[in-house]
Order: C-alpha cells, then sequence, then structure tokens
C-alpha cells in the first residue's frame, strides 16, 4: 500500500492511493492530463486507477475529475452535493456519478473507504477514512474545525493527511487579503491553522505513525512554520512519528511526497 500526494493547495489537490493491483484518486484538482503525468513520474501506474473519490466541488479538488474518468472509464464517487459540478456528459462522454453518504462505507476491491462530515464554505464535504490491509490512512483537509466525530476517525489513522493552511499571525498582517477573506479563512467553514493542527497532533501523538501536512497557503504560511508547528506540537513524540510536508502544485513536478506501508 503506498500513498503520494501529487499536489496540495488551493493551486490543485490529488493524492493517488495504491493497494495490490488497483489504485484510487482522492480529488483532482488539476487537469486530467498533469494528473496522469505526475503519477507517471512517481513511478506509479495511472491505469492501475479504478475509481476517483472527491471531497468537494472546489476547482481545486475536481478540474481533472471528469476527464480521468471518461478517459480510463471509471467511476467517480462524492456526496451529492458535491456530484452537481461534475457535468453529465452524454454518450461515450457520459460520466459514471455515484453517489456516497458519509459515515457509510464502500467497499473498493481491498480497501474500506468512509467518508465523514468536515466543516468547509461546501455543498456536502467530506474527509475519508481508507483502511487497507497493510494500515489505514485518513484525510482531513478544508475544514474549519475538527467535531469529536471526526477525530474518532483520525484516531484510527496509521497515517494522517491534516491540514495545516494557516500561520494566523501572517494571515493578520497580510495586507492584499481584504477582511472578509480573513474571516471566511478563519471561520469553522474555512480552513485548519498551524496552531489547530498542532491542538489536533497533540491529541493524536500516540495513535499515529506519520502525518503529512497539507493544504498550505502560499500567502499565509511557509514550509517551516508549519513543520515547527507540528514539532513542538508533539514534542517528545517527533522522533517516533514521521512529518511529512505536502508539496503545492507549483513546487514541484516531479519530487513527490509519498508514504510506504
Amino acid at each position: 500500500m503506498r500513498c503520494i500526494v501529487l499536489a496540495s493547495g488551493s493551486s490543485g489537490n490529488s493524492i493517488y492511493l495504491e493497494a495490490g493491483h488497483e489504485a484510487v484518486l482522492i480529488d483532482a484538482g488539476l487537469s486530467g492530463k498533469e494528473i496522469l503525468r505526475r503519477i507517471s513520474l512517481a513511478g506509479a501506474d495511472p491505469h492501475l486507477l479504478k475509481a476517483i473519490f472527491l471531497t468537494h466541488e472546489h476547482g481545486d479538488h475536481i478540474t481533472g475529475a471528469a476527464p480521468i474518468a471518461r478517459r480510463l472509464g471509471i467511476p467517480i464517487f462524492g456526496t451529492e452535493g458535491t456530484l452537481k459540478d461534475i457535468p453529465e456528459g452524454k454518450g461515450k462522454r457520459q460520466v459514471d456519478k455515484r453517489k456516497i453518504t458519509v459515515y457509510t462505507q464502500i467497499i473498493q476491491n481491498e480497501l474500506k473507504i468512509t467518508p465523514f462530515k468536515i466543516s468547509h464554505d461546501a455543498r456536502e464535504p467530506c474527509g475519508f477514512c481508507i483502511e487497507g490491509n497493510e494500515g489505514t490512512v485518513t484525510i482531513c483537509t478544508d475544514t474549519g474545525i475538527v467535531t469529536e466525530r471526526t477525530f474518532s476517525y483520525l484516531k484510527k489513522s496509521d497515517l494522517l493527511l491534516l491540514e495545516s493552511n494557516y500561520c494566523p499571525e501572517m494571515l493578520k498582517k497580510n495586507p492584499y487579503y481584504p477582511e472578509h477573506l480573513k474571516r471566511r479563512i478563519r471561520s469553522e467553514h474555512g480552513h485548519l491553522s498551524n496552531d489547530d493542527a498542532a491542538r489536533v497532533l497533540q491529541s493524536l501523538s500516540c495513535d499515529i505513525s506519520a502525518v503529512i501536512l497539507s493544504h498550505r497557503s502560499k500567502d499565509n504560511n511557509t514550509p517551516d512554520k508549519a513543520m515547527k508547528s507540528a514539532q513542538n506540537a508533539l514534542m517528545l513524540q517527533k522522533d517516533e512519528i514521521r512529518i511529512l510536508l505536502a508539496r503545492r502544485k507549483e513546487e514541484t513536478d516531479s519530487d513527490f511526497v509519498r508514504y510506504d506501508f
């Protein structure tokens, strides 16, 4: 089982997860052509893809979903609210859209995939807890809060992809962001800050093996600030828990963050 973060952030999000002889894509926020190119550059096989799972309908998560689904003849899974923004297509261009419901498990080959509710300014967003034979991967990004029920899924993780979007001080001082946008980012339907992620990690430190800090802002965060916040939160456990930092689309097109079980 292996997880490869192809891109993470507001310029595009996509995660390739391979188990056995099949793979799934979590989000497809780059062009279909670019996602398939990145999968190949990462040393993986795009033809192993059997399904696409979407967290929500924002463009940085769905741009390449329909093109890849049509090209490979694979289904797109998403909540009813998310699937409304995926074009149906006609004839040979028709897209196989399959509705999922939060907290209801889907079996995809050897993967057991459970969508759970998150809090974001989208119609019906979700995270995913994905259980395989070698371990469990949980994806929790694009959320303004972590509820007790969400936390119960994070605790199951061997590998956690957790949002660490912004540094509160950088956001506060950013002269180019209007106040209404700052309020949206900080709200319960916005994003997790470095401090928010740190609090989650402090509570999880005895449960997880690795974390990939994800969906980092280009304008209101730095790799160093996100990493130091997580390391300080884990303190004595920081040498036992692997801390990785997902890269934004523009930061790499070949050196991808990966985790192998």
